[in-house]
């Protein structure tokens, strides 16, 4: 089988023993046989490193940390989260509001405690947020990390989380900028479509998501979505399918025939985790969950009519 390795940060790769190369977010493959039953180690330089067997049952629950992708070509491993070297208790950020103590601390991983008039409780964060500024609004507690914001409410229930490029809160609402692709965006495949090679966006014009949210004391939820800015690539059929993948207007993109028939392409594309490119410009794979850390992809290729999708055919 053809597995592509994949890492969040450099890594040494070694399988069955020996040294394999390094790996990051660009794709490096090898022909294993299943039968044999190999141990590969992803080792970073500031962290723990992750092992897992290639075995059959690795497709079906992947090791904490490592993510699996099913491919019509084989399958790619992702080693996405390390386990911290060190054990030590560091406090990196901390506010009191009168009675309610934040403490955003490192200990094997980042986290945040919060004591409040309704109780002790602690969550884990993202790296990002290690040197977060902590401000209360509304009752509600918001952690500002590196282009990031999360928000908890008293009891210690998440409201929200995610990779944003600024942010306003008004009472009941909440309306942020962020990033066309989120942070857990797919590991590229080999074609990057972010501006950064071929087939990318205009650097400087990369299109953003401009969300509003309704914020309550225990929930938060999407009541609107537009996007501004340039295309996510030049590739037509990926940004369709990154578009509709994000819940956007996708109109555009259709000839009249599809434009009338959204509710039965909502119902053929079903719902996607990810979306990455091919190499040819006018086919897209999709993945879509298929267990805890385990993703199948499907891929459909497009078909025009006067510059628009006249017609999507699973390939």
């Amino acid at each position: 089988m053809k597995i592509r390795f994949l890492s969040s940060v450099p890594c040494a790769l070694t399988i069955g023993g020996e040294y394999f190369g390094i790996t990051d977010d660009f794709e490096r493959f090898a022909e294993i046989s299943l039968k044999d039953n190999l141990f590969a180690c992803f080792s970073p330089q500031n962290a723990l490193p992750l092992g897992v067997f290639l075995n059959d049952r690795l497709f079906f629950s992947p090791p904490e940390g490592v993510e699996a992708y099913l491919l019509r070509d084989g399958a790619a491993l992702y080693a996405r989260d390390f386990p911290p070297r060190s054990s030590e208790v560091r406090i990196t950020a901390q506010e009191r509001f009168v009675s309610d103590l934040i403490t955003v601390y490192f200990q094997g991983g980042l986290h945040v405690s919060l004591e409040t008039a309704k109780g002790f409780s602690v969550a884990p964060l993202a790296h990002y947020y290690e040197h977060a500024t902590i401000k209360k609004r509304d009752g509600l507690f918001f952690i500002e990390g590196n282009n990031a914001l999360c928000i908890f409410n008293a009891s210690g229930k998440k409201l929200f989380d995610g990779e944003i490029l600024s942010y306003r809160a008004e009472k009941g609402t909440l309306h942020t900028i962020s990033p066309f692709r989120s942070g857990a965006a797919l590991p590229c495949f080999g074609k990057q479509t972010d501006g950064q090679g071929a087939g990318g966006a205009e650097a400087g014009d990369k299109p953003l998501l401009h969300d509003e949210w309704a914020v309550t004391e225990d929930d938060c939820y999407l009541i609107g979505r537009t996007a501004t800015g340039g295309k996510a690539s030049a590739h037509e059929a990926y940004d369709f399918f990154e578009r509709y993948r994000l819940g956007l207007d996708v109109t555009d993109f259709l000839a009249k025939d599809l434009t009338d028939k959204k509710e039965e392409l909502s119902a053929f594309l079903g719902d996607i985790s990810y979306v990455f490119p091919c190499d040819d410009e006018n086919e897209c794979g999709v993945l879509r969950k298929k267990g805890e850390r385990v993703f199948e992809a499907d891929y459909f290729r497009a078909e025009y009519d006067n510059g628009r999708i006249c017609d999507l055919k699973k390939t």
